[in-house]
């Protein structure tokens, strides 16, 4: 199932967005944007909607971003281009309760890591769907 839907990752390290872009390649998710940072991310995500590709979701790394995750996903829903499109977080577990609080500001849900597959492919399609995973 291969299917046009444009994610963007933002994740700090390259080798951990290494491996969650070749597992969404594996489900069949083509179009994949990487970013290391909140600047990165919101170039790329500018870039891709005014070239024709909105960003579809967005598969964002709790820790990855100097601003924190509460702070990064007020900024996602601060701007027009993103304030419906779907977020789930990455979390590792000591960060999964700051994650279930930030449902409150709307992300679609989170993957705690590290995550396997099945729960990886079973998040995407409702994420995709804009319902809470």
């Amino acid at each position: 199932m291969l299917t046009s839907n444009s994610i963007i990752m933002i994740i700090d390290t390259a080798e951990n967005r290494s491996v969650l872009k070749k597992d969404l390649q594996q489900l069949g998710y083509s179009l994949t944007l990487e970013a290391s940072d909140l600047d990165d991310a919101m170039l790329k995500i500018q870039e891709s909607t005014v070239g024709g590709k909105p960003v579809s979701l967005i598969m964002c790394d709790w820790s990855a971003t100097k601003v924190g995750g509460n702070s990064l996903i007020g900024k996602f829903r601060a701007s027009p281009l993103l304030i419906t499109t779907p977020i789930i977080m990455l979390v590792s577990n000591l960060e999964l309760s700051q994650a279930l609080v930030s449902a409150s500001v709307h992300i679609n849900g989170y993957l705690v890591k590290p995550y396997s597959m099945e729960v990886l492919k079973n998040s995407l399609p409702m994420a995709l769907a804009n319902k809470v995973v």
